[in-house]
């Protein structure tokens, strides 16, 4: 029983190494950020020339929900305008987008740099009394 269980495992490992290569062969990446730059489609984060803003103001894309999909603290205020109020990094500012509801990047990568503050927009809620 133990033989086959050895078998199994030696075939698995050799297959993934060999899928794992061909993968890597055909994006022509290679590993250094992980097996997200196989998966997404966006292009890897480069610096912007004369990037140099701390802060930047993205208009709210009218979502009724709100996500952040980068390192950095966010905050809600409600009642505020709808824009969405980012400090920090000059770098990660100039890639920063707002795309279905969700503050983010337009580029992968960067996982050590952050945003260092984020308000996001909002209104007041409304209770209905019955």
């Amino acid at each position: 029983m133990v033989h086959k269980l050895v078998i199994i495992t030696a075939i698995g490992l050799g297959a993934s190494a060999a899928f794992m290569g061909a993968a890597a062969a055909i994006g022509g990446r290679d590993f250094s950020e992980g097996f997200g730059g196989l998966f997404d489609g966006r292009p890897a984060c480069q610096a912007v020339p004369g990037a140099t803003a701390t802060a930047r103001i993205l208009d709210w894309d009218g979502s009724d929900q709100a996500g952040l999909n980068l390192l950095g603290q966010a905050s809600y205020t409600p009642g505020t305008d709808d824009k969405v109020h980012a400090s920090g990094d000059p770098q990660v500012l100039a890639h920063l987008r707002v795309h279905r509801g969700t503050v983010e990047l337009d580029c992968r990568g960067w996982r050590d740099r952050t945003a260092d503050d984020v308000p996001m927009p909002g209104s007041r809620s409304r209770r209905k009394r019955s």
